[in-house]
């Protein structure tokens, strides 16, 4: 089921997946953003230092004005995520979910469930319409 603006979605693989509403889906973020060869470049930032990949991430985020977006990106397409995504959607929570563990601890329960929570960028294939 393919998502659209002003869908109620949830993550479904949380323990409380929680809900909210879609407020912008982004199908090709590396061409919106600007980048030619996203699996090169991932590559490269990957294996830079922190501090040249932070400037490379403000670079590229300063270059096409979409700060949010640009960091998501990378987030997404680095470090434990294997699967490379492309297509990310803007959601506010109503409910937010829960965070991804399985024992809460007294700095997750802290943490779980605020409802006034900014709008964040996940990828796609994360967010499942109700």
């Amino acid at each position: 089921m393919k998502i659209k603006v002003g869908d109620l979605v949830c993550l479904p693989r949380r323990k409380t997946p929680g809900m909210g509403l879609v407020l912008k889906h982004l199908t090709d973020v590396s061409t919106l953003i600007g980048i030619e060869e996203p699996h090169q470049l991932l590559s490269e930032v990957g294996s830079h230092n922190w501090f040249k990949r932070e400037a490379t991430i403000v670079k590229v985020a300063d270059e096409c004005g979409l700060p949010e977006v640009t960091r998501a990106f990378f987030y997404y397409n680095s470090g434990p995520f294997k699967k490379y995504k492309n297509s990310f959607t803007l959601v506010k929570w109503f409910n937010a979910p829960s965070a991804w563990v399985k024992q809460p601890t007294k700095v997750t329960e802290q943490y779980a469930g605020p409802t006034d929570v900014d709008p964040m960028w996940y990828p796609s294939d994360w967010i499942k319409a109700y």
